[in-house]
């Protein structure tokens, strides 16, 4: 059962604490706890964000040891399966 700071379950403090809100609720970080949450059905909405830019440091295989690339939104392709293929170019 996972549970909040005052342990109570998730399923009993989130829909709480959506009442006592005026307005949205937003959660960034960890992985683990937008599992949790998803799992108990207590998402409303998922936004993804992507950052058009390519680190050449440490383990990458893009750009290896080249430093960073800045990227220019160049398409966007919906599906109906809901893949969003974008595509980027290289910054002029």
């Amino acid at each position: 059962m996972e549970l909040d700071r005052a342990g109570a379950p998730l399923e009993d403090s989130i829909p709480k604490l959506k009442d006592e809100v005026d307005g949205d609720l937003f959660m960034h970080g960890s992985g683990e706890f937008a599992y949790a949450l998803a799992e108990k059905g207590l998402i409303d909405e998922f936004e993804v964000y992507l950052d058009p830019l390519v680190w050449g440091r440490g383990n990458l295989h893009v750009l290896g040891d080249r430093g960073t690339v800045q990227l220019e939104l160049d398409d966007v392709k919906r599906f109906d399966s809901g893949i969003v293929l974008i595509t980027y170019r290289p910054a002029s």
